[in-house]
């Protein structure tokens, strides 16, 4: 294989091979290689926030799953009510689904049961 003495910078120093395997087309200026390498970057960053919600809402929903099954519950349920319910609207996993779907399930009857109601009506 000949190589060519064209520089690859779109993700670390190094010479191209011919046919060139990195993605900047033979004929690019380092004005191009800038471009891709910033789309490249671009696409990891969506990627990353993407996995980033995901992790976060599987976490939250999970520590809220830990609570109610210690039935230590807060004065205020918002913190607990909301990342079940957005866990059981957005968690691709389905098993992570079916434990926020049980413990929203068993918060209303530990809700049921809270001494005083913290609910006037």
């Amino acid at each position: 294989m000949a190589h060519c003495s064209k520089p690859c910078t779109v993700w670390f120093p190094r010479t191209c091979c011919n046919p060139c395997p990195c993605p900047c087309p033979p004929s690019s200026s380092s004005g191009g290689d800038l471009q891709l390498a910033t789309a490249a970057l671009r696409a990891t960053a969506g990627l990353l926030a993407t996995s980033e919600a995901v992790l976060q809402t599987s976490v939250a929903s999970a520590q809220a799953v830990a609570v109610v099954h210690l039935a230590s519950l807060p004065p205020k349920l918002n913190t607990i009510i909301q990342p079940l319910v957005a866990a059981i609207r957005r968690e691709p996993q389905a098993a992570l689904q079916d434990a926020a779907a049980e413990a929203l399930a068993g918060l209303t009857l530990l809700c049921a049961d809270r001494t005083p109601s913290p609910n006037d009506k």
